[in-house]
């Protein structure tokens, strides 16, 4: 995955996995649920004891997100208001430095980011 591609990933299940997995170190499980005739995809996450996850909306919900923040030394969040557009949340881990409208969506870029350039998480 490219830095261009992480920064055009939309927050939401694609966004949610990248991050489960290549910075909280969970395995991603897909497979086809079959009931009555009807099929729906599915996934969990496995961690590295073999434990199963359900998918948490790391992307979109903060306290789901705040596990991500955690995962790096002396990460950053700030929030900031600008009239024409009102909040921005900007999360800077190392060198990297990314502002979005939503505090989650900026904290998984920049995490996804961090890791991709060697700042491995906790």
């Amino acid at each position: 995955m490219t830095r261009e591609e992480v920064l055009a990933m939309e927050s939401g299940p694609d966004m949610d996995d990248h991050v489960a997995e290549y910075v909280m170190g969970y395995l991603i499980d897909r497979f086809i649920f079959r009931h009555n005739g009807m099929e729906e995809p599915c996934r969990v996450w496995i961690d590295a004891g073999g434990k199963t996850h359900n998918p948490r909306k790391l992307s979109t919900d903060i306290s789901a997100a705040w596990k991500v923040f955690d995962k790096f030394e002396m990460p950053e969040l700030k929030k900031w208001f600008d009239p024409e557009y009102d909040e921005w949340y900007k999360c800077s881990i190392g060198n990297n430095h990314i502002s979005e409208r939503q505090a989650p969506l900026a904290i998984c870029r920049c995490a996804l980011l961090s890791v991709m350039e060697g700042k491995d998480a906790k």
